[in-house]
């Protein structure tokens, strides 16, 4: 079996207080986490209401936005450490089968990604966005163009009413190597349909400060989960 995921699916509840819609690189994000005991009370949170707020949305250009969406990331153990520094100290695994039914992967696109030389110019209005674009646009700029999001509000209220599943999970990015530039390391899934419920059995694994353990364990027996559940210290991602 390939380990390059992860057969568990991880929700980090110490991610900054933003606006995500204004957001273009996870620098931005970097250490502005929330506190191991603001994190621990999120969690505590999920743990009583067993659901994952759907309460999150996205620009993805022009006046077009996600639908509201949570979402879980699909990173193995040992790379958890790194996604940390984003989103905190404290996070609530998933097993696989609670979450394909639900979330989908997020399509990246490379922002600034060159799409010339291959579309007839006879529209004014293509031929307008090239020349803004100085000859060479992106595919973001087709994008726009092609989406009618410059000209036309009622286009964009079609895609959204429409088309709301496949725009919920596009995300523009940079590639590149620097962690602190682009989006596709997090390897994202979002859901399709609002808020996530899941069961007890559904979740996998909690990863907390260890002195926070016995608190969130006493949450886990008051709210009638089984004690099966594997409780990770987070300490001992610093030592994986």
């Amino acid at each position: 079996m390939q380990s390059y995921f992860s057969k568990i699916y991880w929700h980090f509840t110490g991610g900054p207080k933003v606006d995500w819609e204004n957001v273009t690189a996870p620098r931005e994000i970097k250490h502005k986490t929330k506190s191991p005991a603001e994190s621990v009370q999120i969690l505590n949170q999920i743990i009583a209401a067993r659901k994952l707020l759907a309460s999150c949305t996205e620009r993805i250009m022009g006046g077009l936005t996600t639908r509201e969406f949570c979402c879980v990331c699909d990173i193995p153990f040992k790379d958890l450490i790194g996604h940390a520094e984003y989103y905190g100290q404290v996070g609530i695994g998933f097993a696989a089968r609670s979450i394909y039914p639900h979330f989908n992967p997020v399509l990246y696109l490379e922002r600034d990604f060159p799409a010339h030389g291959t579309i007839e110019l006879d529209d004014p209005l293509l031929a307008e966005t090239v020349q803004r674009c100085g000859g060479r646009c992106s595919l973001y700029d087709y994008m726009r163009y092609l989406l009618g999001l410059d000209q036309n509000a009622h286009h964009r209220d079609f895609l959204n009413r429409y088309f709301g599943h496949m725009t919920q999970c596009i995300k523009f990015t940079r590639f590149s190597e620097n962690d602190d530039e682009t989006f596709y390391r997090e390897r994202e899934w979002r859901s399709i349909s609002g808020d996530f419920h899941f069961a007890p059995e559904d979740v996998e694994a909690i990863i907390v400060p260890r002195e926070f353990i016995p608190a969130v364990k006493i949450q886990l027996a008051n709210c009638d989960y089984k004690n099966d559940i594997a409780i990770i210290p987070f300490d001992l991602l610093e030592k994986v």
